[in-house]
């Protein structure tokens, strides 16, 4: 390995760096040169914004001891391609790779626990994820605007779904939440156009408002058993919808939630408006542990 200096930083193409800890603001604004970088043995973290919008950089490769990336640690790095994480690494902090419009693909570590917001944000050709056992959440916004994301594969110890956190994503067409997630949280899909089929586990409790909301082309929906409140408008606007299964223990589903022919088990309560615009809506069932129907004003 090759200890990198200051003055040596733009010398060669490729890059090793090692014999410190920790990479402090990488960049200097006036050279970009470099394209590839691999990151030495003794690096534990990458501090915020070290290669922030680096024009030529187009591979990353961490070392094994790397934990942490920092906050906008290669945001807006434009020609970055390829990412190699290291099995070390724990933390994928917020807006870390936000706006890596050139990179395909990522395979998330087995010992990543979070994966911030924004994290991978607006990275336009992102096309396949995914994600490790060791991810507990997927937070606010991190594939958000993904436009070419078409499959992710959800690791099994993931327990919340963020907020926005696949909003628009118009190629992602299946998906199925493990499971160990017990919170989808509000608009986390919402707007994936081409998203077909939805499979939610039996540990979920929680599907947020506007959560598939705009999923045009969605069709099929399963609904596990332990979903006990589906939020306002969680499937509105779902035009294609035609088989909804849910599972036994629903309590709650809020108002203008559903678009389409459905058949209903057992409620508590349904709010105002839950089925407005159902146009294609034949019939409906409802079970005997309904005690409000609640007017629409």
């Amino acid at each position: 390995m090759i200890k990198i200096e200051k003055n040596y930083y733009y010398v060669y193409i490729t890059y090793f760096m090692s014999d410190f800890q920790t990479i402090h603001n990488f960049i200097d604004t006036d050279y970009k040169s470099f394209e590839n970088v691999i990151i030495g043995d003794s690096i534990e973290s990458i501090d915020k914004e070290a290669f922030i919008n680096s024009k030529c950089l187009k591979s990353v490769t961490f070392g094994p001891n790397l934990e942490t990336i920092g906050t906008s640690a290669f945001k807006g790095c434009k020609n970055l391609e390829r990412i190699i994480f290291g099995d070390n690494i724990q933390t994928i902090s917020e807006c870390a790779f936000r706006y890596c419009t050139s990179l395909l693909a990522i395979n998330i570590g087995p010992r990543v626990k979070t994966i911030g917001s924004s994290a991978f944000g607006n990275c336009s050709s992102l096309k396949t994820v995914i994600i490790g056992s060791g991810v507990k959440s997927i937070g606010n916004y991190a594939f958000c605007d993904c436009v070419s994301l078409e499959s992710i594969v959800i690791g099994d110890n993931v327990e919340t779904i963020g907020p926005s956190a696949f909003e628009n994503c118009p190629k992602l067409k299946n998906v199925v939440i493990s499971d160990s997630v017990k919170i989808i949280d509000y608009k986390a899909f919402e707007f994936c156009t081409s998203l077909e089929t939805i499979t939610i586990g039996n540990s979920v409790q929680t599907i947020g408002f506007d959560a598939f909301s705009c999923c045009t082309s969605l069709k099929n929906v399963t609904i596990g058993d332990n979903v006990q409140r589906i939020g306002v408008g969680a499937f509105d606007n779902c035009t294609s919808l035609q088989n909804v299964i849910i599972g036994p223990n629903i309590k709650y589903i809020g108002f203008y939630t559903f678009e389409n022919q459905t058949t209903l088990p057992c409620f508590e309560s349904i709010i105002s408006n839950a089925f407005t615009g159902c146009h294609n809506l034949q019939s409906i069932t409802i079970g005997d542990t309904v005690q409000t129907i609640t007017n629409s004003k």
